[in-house]
């Protein structure tokens, strides 16, 4: 049996010296730890608050001009916030309706139109909805689609009473009266002088809501400035990468509007056009046949002679004989004529969406050199002109059998 060994004094003390030792270590990592997380809680709590106060401070807005508001009766502040994010006053909706519940809840929102500024914190947003500074002028909303030339938009609101055609188009197409917006002064880098209206496809398509006493000028203003803020800095990039004008974009961009308003073709038909101008087409026209229907509803809108015919009516030699030969001939793009324009035409034919100029920018990669449709409105794409006379055989089919079936539908609905 093994002998009991006793501890002696001395080593009893060094066993508690090492416990000591290592009791403080403890302690002393524990409180490392502590301080560790405490900091960095503390630098989280910091970056929250600082991004919270920016958003408070109205440093998160994305508008670039002032916004016109329309708040419905009854509005609180989830409806206002949701309306403050989508008019870029504000980055976030959400912290918008906290704050109202939790830190300005007297707010008492009043119904109707506000202008309100970028840069504005919630508190002046909150004082100006809440009746200061409030404007509850009557308005009227205009809708302009996108595909639509500059007269019809004229005739929008001429028909509103907001103003004249005229009084419209004179004010846009006065470029000098808007140079303090980029894209115009980019526009006024290099404009052809063979155009019907300078301010052709640059009136962006949307829904507007306007004061019925405001001035053609801040109208067309605040078509302007839409426009102006839907083109991004990675779009004028862009148009550097290609070598392309921000006129010469808009122009493209308005061709593959007029030729498909489906957006799922947009890209393949900016394709074809990219194939024509890229240098392997010998004719160098673009061939499409929107740019003289352009010129035909130039005169319908200004021609009295004109007024009351359709594209077709009007025949090709009476349109040149009508708008004179530069003028004819700075937009239409036929591949019969010899007389033609090659490439683009002098301006856009219409306004332009989004997914048009984002299509001109981006075009799909294929071998495609025609295309046509057909009034189911489906889509025919040739690498050769064999190619295309069989699809326009086709379409020439499916066009007829369109014309019979409302023809029936006409006969029964009579």
């Amino acid at each position: 049996m093994a002998k009991k060994r006793y501890v002696t004094e001395d080593e009893y003390e060094d066993i508690e010296e090492y416990n000591r030792n290592a009791s403080k270590k403890a302690r002393k990592g524990c409180l490392i730890v502590f301080l560790v997380l405490l900091i960095a809680v503390v630098i989280a709590g910091l970056i929250v608050y600082s991004s919270i106060k920016k958003e408070m401070d109205g440093e998160n807005a994305t508008a670039i001009s002032s916004v016109t508001l329309t708040v419905p009766s009854g509005s609180g502040g989830t409806t206002i916030g949701t309306l403050l994010e989508d008019n870029g006053l504000i980055g976030s909706a959400n912290t918008f309706r906290l704050y109202v519940r939790f830190v300005n809840n007297t707010a008492d929102f009043k119904a109707g139109t506000f202008v309100l500024t970028p840069g504005m914190s919630y508190e002046e947003i909150i004082a100006a909805l809440s009746g200061v500074g409030s404007d509850t002028r009557p308005t009227k909303q205009i809708q302009i689609l996108e595909g639509k030339s500059v007269m019809h938009i004229a005739s929008l609101f001429e028909e509103a009473g907001l103003c004249t055609a005229e009084d419209f188009l004179a004010e846009a197409d006065n470029l000098d009266a808007f140079s303090d917006i980029t894209f115009i002064q980019k526009l006024q880098e290099n404009i052809d002088p063979n155009v019907f209206h300078l301010s052709e496809g640059y009136l962006f398509p949307d829904t507007y809501s306007f004061y019925t006493d405001d001035t053609p000028h801040n109208i067309v203003r605040k078509l302007y400035e839409q426009m102006d803020s839907k083109i991004t800095p990675e779009m004028y990039a862009k148009m550097e990468e290609l070598n392309l004008s921000l006129r010469e974009t808009i122009t493209l961009a308005s061709l593959i509007q007029a030729e498909a308003g489906h957006v799922d073709q947009q890209p393949k038909v900016s394709g074809v056009f990219w194939n024509r101008l890229g240098g392997n087409w010998s004719r160098g026209t673009l061939g499409s046949d929107v740019t003289l229907r352009y010129v035909k509803i130039w005169m319908q809108w200004n021609l009295p002679e004109f007024a009351n015919k359709t594209y077709r009516e009007i025949s090709y030699d009476e349109a040149r004989a009508a708008v004179g030969e530069d003028l004819f001939y700075a937009y239409v793009t036929d591949d019969s004529d010899t007389k033609s324009r090659a490439g683009l035409p002098a301006g856009p034919i219409c306004s332009v969406s989004l997914t048009a100029i984002e299509a001109a920018l981006n075009p799909e990669q294929h071998n495609y050199y025609y295309f046509l449709t057909d009034f189911y409105e489906n889509y025919y794409y040739a690498e050769t002109y064999d190619e295309h006379l069989a699809n326009i055989s086709i379409m020439n089919q499916k066009n007829e059998e369109y014309a019979a079936e409302q023809a029936n539908s006409a006969a029964n609905a009579g």
